[in-house]
């Protein structure tokens, strides 16, 4: 019977850096896969926000169609819920439209008796870590509505 001298521990050592190198593939997989998951997620949020931006403007657009004095009326922050119904903003919105907030705001900064119309939808994930505002990820549309009912004189 022949013996091996000093190779003894070779194929432990072998075992060893062979788990380890197979520890660190499994770990990059896992980070891609948690990665591609999370972007899918946000990119999946960031579309809904901006339908919702969407909607919301059409809303606005419709309360403008349908009565122009009680559009015109309107001036500063209101929360636009679930039931497309516009209430004051108050101390915030909160999830109305869950998961997102949808926040809407009017103003005269637009020229020709036009009224300026933004509709903010924000919402939240794991990333977000402050406290005092909790809805870190946002989307928003802006449009300028006339009263198009008006003749003008020549």
């Amino acid at each position: 019977m022949r013996i091996i001298k000093n190779q003894s521990g070779q194929s432990l050592i072998e075992v060893l850096i062979a788990l380890g190198v197979a520890a660190l593939i499994v770990a990059a997989i896992a980070t891609s896969v948690l990665s591609g998951l999370n972007n899918a997620q946000y990119s999946k949020n960031q579309n809904l926000a901006t339908q919702y931006a969407q909607e919301g403007m059409e809303i606005m657009r419709k309360i403008k169609n349908d009565n122009w004095a009680t559009f015109d009326n309107l001036s500063g922050q209101y929360c636009l819920g679930q039931n497309n119904n516009l209430t004051a903003y108050g101390s915030g919105c909160g999830q109305n439209v869950s998961p997102f907030s949808r926040v809407v705001y009017v103003d005269e900064s637009c020229a020709n008796s036009q009224k300026k119309v933004q509709v903010w939808v924000f919402w939240s994930d794991n990333k977000c870590t402050n406290e005092a505002n909790p809805f870190c990820h946002e989307a928003n549309m802006v449009s300028c509505f006339s009263n198009v009912n008006v003749i003008q004189t020549p």
